[in-house]
């Protein structure tokens, strides 16, 4: 980690100075009007699509998607890549290979419509914009919008689809995740969220199965179950879904989508803690301040879960992934909660926020600091 924080201040000043940057306009939030919050909260989302769509060789995955892009035929042949990608976002790389063969317009596009969802569902659910954005940068903008051209667009419509469930729009909450599921099959697990509690679960039972779930990842009874079906369905190597299923049941595969320079134990047992710091957060003040709209019940529910299927797949990152269409609702929900609190505790988290947020930056590049660090622009070549 010192090392990480010597290369962060020597070349990677750009993620410090929009650190900073975040964390002043929470300030904004506390202080002025919605009108203000927004104006502030919008320049600040603006500017994170610029730092994303206008990289260059910066990020996860950069080449695959470049060369997607590039070798693109606009005729029938372009099903093919179907195979190693999905169909949504071949279908949406063909669409605007139509207009332009510029890798750089196709990125930035992409970018913008991937963070226009986060800022319309934060702009929805959250009192305070600024917050929400400012943990947003530092958990989930780094680590996973900064090359999953892919499922960050799922995870938008996913976050649409949970906003409709929360709504009761069935139609609405069906047609959005049958579209994430399109750009990234991993969105699938959104269909499960209908079936989850619609009330706050009582203390006991939200503690009880946070305690199985971390039992059940201890001795990883998931990835053990996964690897007999793997063998089961070994026949089927032919079809991309067991196929991909066979690959990472193995452990070496497995292993080897994770970065040498994370040591995983130390990883789950830091976002553990965050989850759980989070999680006490969350509960405490809807229970104290009863906060019992249908919002914050579901945001909660849908969190809890997220939190629960981290620790049942502990030791398969490749898994764990899955719940990022569940976790990122904190976003909101922490804007939601820290609005109904006190000014002295309000005061407090400010400060917390700080040191939390500085060591989420830390843990969002300790993974791949060489893919990220110095952050590079198409506006310099």
């Amino acid at each position: 980690m010192p090392k990480l924080i010597e290369l962060l201040f020597e070349q990677g000043q750009i993620y410090l100075l929009l650190f900073i940057f975040f964390y002043s306009f929470i300030c904004f939030d506390f202080l002025f009007k919605h009108s203000f919050r927004l104006m502030f909260f919008s320049i600040s989302l603006f500017i994170l699509s610029l730092i994303s769509g206008l990289r260059f060789e910066v990020g996860t995955d950069w080449e695959p998607y470049k060369n997607l892009f590039n070798d693109l035929e606009l005729d029938w042949s372009f099903l093919v890549n179907v195979f190693n990608f999905d169909f949504g976002y071949v279908l949406f790389n063909a669409f605007i290979r139509i207009f332009t063969d510029s890798y750089a317009v196709f990125l930035f596009l992409d970018s913008l419509i991937a963070l226009g969802f986060i800022g319309w569902f934060i702009y929805k659910y959250s009192p305070l914009p600024n917050l929400s954005l400012f943990f947003f940068y530092n958990t989930y903008f780094i680590s996973t919008y900064m090359g999953s051209n892919r499922r960050i667009i799922a995870i938008g419509l996913s976050l649409i689809s949970l906003s409709a469930l929360i709504e009761t729009k069935r139609a609405k909450t069906y047609l959005y995740a049958l579209i994430a599921l399109l750009f990234h099959r991993t969105s699938f697990i959104v269909f499960f969220a209908k079936f989850l509690p619609t009330h706050v679960p009582k203390l006991k039972i939200v503690v009880l199965g946070l305690f199985i779930s971390f039992i059940i990842g201890l001795f990883q009874l998931p990835f053990k179950l996964f690897g007999v079906i793997s063998q089961a369905v070994s026949h089927l190597n032919n079809i991309p879904v067991f196929s991909k299923l066979i690959y990472y049941s193995d452990i070496d595969n497995n292993k080897a989508v994770v970065s040498e320079n994370l040591n995983t134990a130390i990883l789950f047992t830091f976002s553990s803690i965050k989850r759980l710091f989070l999680i006490s957060i969350f509960y405490f003040f809807i229970v104290k301040n009863r906060l019992y709209d249908k919002f914050n019940i579901r945001l909660f529910v849908f969190y809890w879960f997220g939190f629960m299927g981290y620790l049942v797949f502990n030791g398969t990152p490749i898994f764990q992934i899955f719940f990022v269409y569940y976790s990122i609702v904190e976003i909101t929900l922490i804007g939601r909660v820290i609005y109904s609190s006190g000014n002295r505790f309000k005061l407090v988290f400010y400060f917390i926020s700080f040191i939390y947020g500085f060591l989420q930056l830390i843990s969002a590049l300790t993974a791949y600091p060489e893919l990220y660090i110095p952050y590079k622009s198409y506006i310099s070549f």
